[in-house]
C-alpha cells in the first residue's frame, strides 16, 4: 500500500506468511522497537489467533487477518472507539465486492455481521503511558473472506458462503487499509460524532430486546442508541443505561 503524507497520517503494510498472531506481533514491535503509528501486519495464517476475553480465532489461509498500530493523543476510553473506525472500514471493503451495504450490520461492541451472521471482528488491545494517555493502541481486524467456523457461539460466515465470490486477500487488505485510513484522519479532525452517525446507520437491531453480560451481572433492556463516547445505551424497566464494556446477546 502506497503510503500517504496527508496530515501525517498514513500505513505502512508488512505482509507476512505465519506468525502466532498479528496482535502480538504489533504489540511486540510497539515496545521492544517503538514501531511508528501506521505500522500496520497482515498474515495469511495465524497459528495462535484470539478474539476477545481470550477465546480462539480460527486463521486458515484465505481471510484477511490484520492488525494497525495506533499512538493517538488521548486516554483510554476515546482510543477505545478506535474499534468503529475498523469495523467501519472492514464493513465498507466488504461492500465494495458484494454491491453495498444492504446486508451488512455492525454489532456492538466489534462485530461486523454479513445476512446477520458474523463475518468479521476487531480486538482492541492498548497501553497507558505515565500521562494517563494511551502509548499504543493495536486495532486487529479479521474478516471471513473464503473460510468460517463452524462451531461459534454466534453463527458465522464468510463472503464466499454467502455470494460465492473470490476474494483476493492482498486486494481486500489493501481497500480496508484505504478505508480505515480515511476515517482515523476523520476522527482525529472531527471527533467520534461523524463515526457515530455512520456506525448507527448500520446497527443490528437497534430498538431491539437486549441482554448484556457486564462481569456477573445480566442487564436486559433495548438497544436505543449509542453516547457521543461510544457505551451502549439502552432502556430497562428502572430507565436508561450506559454500558461501556460487555458481551451482548439478541432474542431473534
Amino acid at each position: 500500500m502506497d503510503k500517504s503524507n496527508d496530515n501525517q497520517i498514513s500505513f505502512e503494510l508488512v505482509r507476512l506468511n505465519s506468525i502466532p498472531s498479528t496482535n502480538e506481533e504489533l504489540k511486540i514491535r510497539a515496545i521492544n522497537q517503538n514501531a511508528p503509528e501506521g505500522l500496520a501486519i497482515a498474515s495469511t495464517v495465524q497459528t495462535s489467533g484470539k478474539g476477545r476475553h481470550g477465546r480462539v480465532w480460527e486463521s486458515e489461509a484465505g481471510n484477511m487477518y490484520c492488525s494497525v498500530l495506533f499512538r493517538p493523543d488521548c486516554g483510554l476510553a476515546r482510543a477505545s472507539q478506535l474499534g468503529f473506525l475498523a469495523a467501519l472500514a472492514s464493513s465498507q471493503a466488504i461492500a465494495s465486492y458484494i454491491g453495498g451495504v444492504q446486508k451488512l450490520k455492525l454489532k456492538w461492541p466489534n462485530d461486523v455481521l454479513l445476512n446477520n451472521k458474523k463475518v468479521g471482528g476487531i480486538l482492541l488491545e492498548a497501553n497507558n503511558n505515565k500521562n494517563t494517555n494511551v502509548d499504543w493502541v493495536v486495532v486487529g481486524c479479521g474478516v471471513n473472506l473464503k473460510q468460517h467456523p463452524k462451531q461459534t457461539r454466534f453463527p458465522a460466515t464468510s463472503i464466499m458462503r454467502e455470494f460465492g465470490i473470490v476474494v483476493e486477500v492482498k486486494k481486500f487488505i489493501d481497500c480496508y487499509l484505504n478505508k480505515l485510513m480515511e476515517w482515523y484522519k476523520l476522527w482525529v479532525s472531527q471527533g467520534f460524532s461523524p463515526v457515530r452517525s455512520a456506525w448507527l446507520a448500520m446497527a443490528f437491531n437497534l430498538n431491539k430486546e437486549l441482554l448484556v453480560k457486564v462481569g456477573d451481572q445480566n442487564i436486559v433492556g433495548s438497544f436505543r442508541d449509542l453516547d457521543e463516547e461510544g457505551a451502549l445505551i439502552i432502556k430497562t424497566a428502572d430507565g436508561f443505561s450506559k454500558i461501556n464494556a460487555g458481551e451482548v446477546y439478541f432474542y431473534d
